[in-house]
């Protein structure tokens, strides 16, 4: 309920925030920026996953899988979507994070949501549900719901990456 409760207080905001924005006498609609390409991509890559490092409370020495896990599930996002589109890319980006997870418990005999967990942070869709809420304010059902079925069908391809993961490399079972 507080993560509900989160994403409607920000939601709220967005909505207050465009607002403001649309009545300022020099507010222009301006171009959309160009999506940045693979290389540009790394550096908020590398810090999103060293806040993983923080946020999970994970241990320092964990700190190289975490921020290969990472790579892996946004990379693998970003391929798989240039070769499938959006949706099935983040199924792409998981199935990655899933095997490399399995892989990683199974070699290091270790659990896998080391890797699992912060490879999968990236790649939720958490902004579309913001989107979604924000649009639900400004009085836009449609495109409302228009967004909160794109996060749906992410978070469903998440967890279809991830099951489709454990089928081809099994997890580790514990003794």
């Amino acid at each position: 309920m507080g993560s509900v409760m989160t994403l409607v207080a920000l939601g709220f905001g967005a909505a207050i925030g465009d607002r403001i924005v649309m009545r300022l006498p020099l507010a222009e609609m301006q171009p959309p920026m160009p999506a940045l390409d693979w290389l540009g991509v790394l550096p908020a890559a590398l810090i999103s996953s060293m806040a993983a490092v923080i946020l999970l409370q994970a241990r320092w020495r964990d700190t190289g899988w975490i921020v290969l896990a990472a790579l892996l599930g946004l990379y693998g996002a970003r391929l798989g979507a240039m070769l499938l589109g959006p949706e099935l890319g983040v199924c792409l980006g998981a199935f990655v994070v899933g095997i490399s997870g399995n892989v990683f418990s199974r070699v290091f005999r270790r659990a896998a949501v080391t890797m699992v967990a912060p490879g999968l942070l990236p790649l939720v869709p958490g902004s579309l549900g913001m989107r979604g809420t924000a649009f639900l304010f400004m009085d836009s059902p449609a495109r409302s719901a228009s967004w909160a079925i794109a996060a749906l069908v992410i978070a469903g391809a998440l967890v279809a990456g991830v099951l489709a993961a454990n089928v081809f490399v099994p997890p580790r079972r514990s003794a």
